[in-house]
């Protein structure tokens, strides 16, 4: 048995060293970057985009986005080498910064509850497409990373895998899509996160076949 395991592993030869997570991050950031300007010259920036950026709470929404995605993708890469990354305590930074994230969108609800809603329109479903569609680059370079470390929970690094590809689709979906219901948003923006995070979730749990 041990025999044929050496011949197996002697068949494969010696893997590439996994890079770091800061390497990672800054490999995923520079394509995101780049991902991010071909979906803006392909369908453009919001028009008033330069008269709400001076609304703090839209800055802070952007922000509290920014940061959901950005530690829930850290924390997915920590999760694929943990015997040299025990940072157990990570994980709460982008579930943290996600419910901050809620409490901003409540609190909008309140301001403009006098706006007339019409959620269930048939175009509002192009919002969750784009939000599905938007998530699977950065996503799907994540699951690269993840089926060649070794993490040992791979629900919770499916999980953040599916938020810090959702929250990245929202925030560009709010450079683009202008809109202030936040009905709308929560229904069609907001909840299609959660889809893409469960989806993960499963296909992490299916394809990279850890505990």
């Amino acid at each position: 048995m041990n025999e044929q395991f050496i011949k197996e592993l002697a068949r494969q030869g010696a893997k590439k060293p996994i890079y770091q997570p800061k390497q990672q991050m800054f490999f995923w950031s520079v394509v995101m970057v780049i991902y991010a300007i071909v979906i803006f010259l392909t369908l453009g920036i919001r028009p008033d985009l330069s008269q709400k950026i001076h609304d703090p709470f839209f800055r802070l929404e952007l922000f509290l986005i920014f940061v959901t995605s950005v530690s829930a993708g850290y924390t997915a890469s920590v999760l694929g080498l943990p015997d040299s990354n025990q940072k157990n305590s990570i994980k709460w930074i982008p579930i943290i910064s996600l419910v901050f994230l809620c409490l901003v969108i409540v609190h909008q609800y309140f301001e403009w509850r006098d706006l007339v809603f019409s959620v269930f329109c048939s175009g509002n479903y192009k919002c969750a497409f784009s939000i599905v569609t938007f998530s699977i680059v950065p996503s799907l370079i994540f699951f690269v990373i993840l089926y060649r470390g070794a993490t040992l929970s791979s629900k919770l690094a499916g999980f953040m895998i599916g938020l810090c590809g959702g929250t990245f689709s929202y925030l560009i979906l709010r450079l683009i899509h202008e809109t202030e219901d936040v009905t709308h948003l929560f229904l069609w923006h907001f909840i299609p996160v959660f889809l893409v995070t469960l989806v993960s979730m499963i296909a992490a749990k299916l394809v990279i076949k850890r505990i």
